[in-house]
């Protein structure tokens, strides 16, 4: 039985790579779609990059804050002569790098490198910011270490003087 009105035959199939890019229409349709679509990709990548990239800068600034208020209040009873044995055990509890800086800027301990060696730390952003506010922190690069750290500084006491700094630091 023959249906009236259509020839018989194969059905008409038109490939579909012809379908797609056959007219130039559906070429300036597809490929502004494909532009779209990677653009807002792209502004999505920036956006949430940011984003996640501040809250886990926030989140260890939290954590490195809340260490260092436990840690000076352990400083408190450390004789002088134990100050680089303390930062070693310190440094090691909060898996983080332990620097005491005096009044003046000079570095008394640090658990990663030989006080006597480092440069006055009185201008360190994070320092001068302790010493304004009481607590600071900042994102740079370590010439000590030569890699980029987060740092959180606190204004604390030694030996019951005012305007020592505790600061801590781990690699970003």
């Amino acid at each position: 039985m023959v249906a009236q009105g259509r020839a018989q035959g194969p059905p008409l199939l038109l490939p579909i790579r012809a379908m797609a890019f056959g007219s130039p229409l559906n070429r300036k349709l597809f490929l502004g779609a494909v532009a779209i679509t990677g653009a807002t990709l792209a502004g999505l990548d920036y956006y949430l990059t940011r984003f996640t990239s501040e809250r886990e800068i926030e989140h260890v600034r939290q954590e490195l804050h809340a260490s260092a208020r436990i840690l000076a209040g352990e400083l408190a009873g450390v004789p002088r002569e134990r100050l680089e044995t303390w930062a070693l055990e310190a440094g090691g509890l909060a898996k983080a790098r332990v620097t005491l800086i005096d009044p003046t800027g000079k570095v008394l301990s640090d658990s990663q490198h030989d006080p006597e060696t480092m440069e006055n730390h009185g201008g360190r952003p994070e320092i001068r910011e302790a010493l304004a506010r009481g607590d600071g922190s900042s994102i740079r690069h370590s010439a000590t270490l030569d890699r980029d750290l987060c740092y959180f500084a606190y204004r604390t006491e030694y030996a019951r003087q005012a305007g020592y700094v505790l600061r801590l630091a781990v690699p970003l």
